[in-house]
């Protein structure tokens, strides 16, 4: 799996991530503030909805997202 342990010794962890530097390349790390756990996630080809909380530019392939109003990578 990818990403970090979140265990505490002795207790069972899962593998989640922090910042993208923690997925492998072509990755993003989908983390926030919601009740998903952080995953890395494919980064998106050109036209895929890259909506979300303000900074998409780093879930797509090329490192742009138009933002407002349609939010997809360019």
């Amino acid at each position: 799996k990818e990403g970090k342990c979140s265990a505490v010794d002795g207790f069972k962890g899962t593998c989640v991530c922090q910042a993208d530097a923690d997925c492998g390349p072509g990755k993003w790390c989908d983390g926030g503030l919601d009740t998903n756990i952080n995953a890395c996630r494919p980064k998106l080809d050109k036209g895929e909805s890259c909506a979300g909380v303000a900074g998409n530019d780093h879930k797509c392939k090329s490192g742009e997202c138009s933002g407002f109003p349609k939010y997809v990578c360019q």
